[in-house]
């Protein structure tokens, strides 16, 4: 027997010192679902969790008290399309991706289909993971300076990190050009993206 609670409003979660440290809100417009049992909370649309460090919105949110991890991911609407991608907002700082899971205690993420702009670059990525400094480690991205959904020209990686607001590091990468992969290529690069730096 499932031991559930349904919420439509926002609430409040108090959490004991072995789970978070602050007082965590959230809230969704469709449902919200007390797992008590298990010890989980899903969130249904527009979903977001707020706490002194970070704020997540998601079309779908779960919040894991017993492994201290949040987990998002987007949501499909009545005519099948994908919307209300989650979106990790640190300080001045706003990751959006496909999916997202979060250690809220040692601030690790694992993400898929990050898309984020640093400096002039365009990065998308298909998988990648955060550290607690907040270096973005990733494997199989794109980097360009095309603002578009399919851009122009781009640089296939095969991995590189992102360190925010001060370099980006590739390993081997390769030019493609409408589509199409060049022979150009550069074994590894380094990108400062601090203007300070320059």
């Amino acid at each position: 027997m499932c031991h559930c609670v349904l919420v439509t409003a926002q609430d409040t979660l108090y959490v004991n010192g072995e789970s978070l440290n602050e007082i965590v809100t959230y809230k969704a417009s469709q449902q919200i679902r007390h797992d008590i049992q298990n010890r989980k909370i899903h969130l249904y649309g527009n979903a977001e969790v707020q706490s002194e460090g970070f704020s997540l919105k998601a079309g779908y949110i779960l919040i894991d008290l017993d492994s201290n991890q949040v987990q998002a991911s987007y949501r499909i609407d009545s005519i099948g399309s994908k919307v209300e991608f989650p979106e990790l907002t640190e300080g001045s700082e706003t990751i959006r991706c496909e999916t997202l899971k979060l250690n809220y205690q040692t601030q690790k993420a694992y993400i898929k289909a990050l898309a984020i702009k640093q400096d002039e670059f365009y990065f998308r990525m298909g998988t990648a993971k955060r550290q607690a400094n907040e270096e973005i480690h990733l494997r199989q991205g794109i980097l360009t300076t095309c603002d578009l959904d399919e851009p122009h020209y781009h640089f296939q990686l095969s991995k590189g990190v992102l360190v925010p607001d001060e370099r980006i590091v590739t390993g081997p990468m390769n030019l493609w050009v409408a589509g199409i992969p060049t022979p150009l290529g550069l074994p590894f690069a380094f990108i400062p993206t601090n203007q300070k730096e320059r």
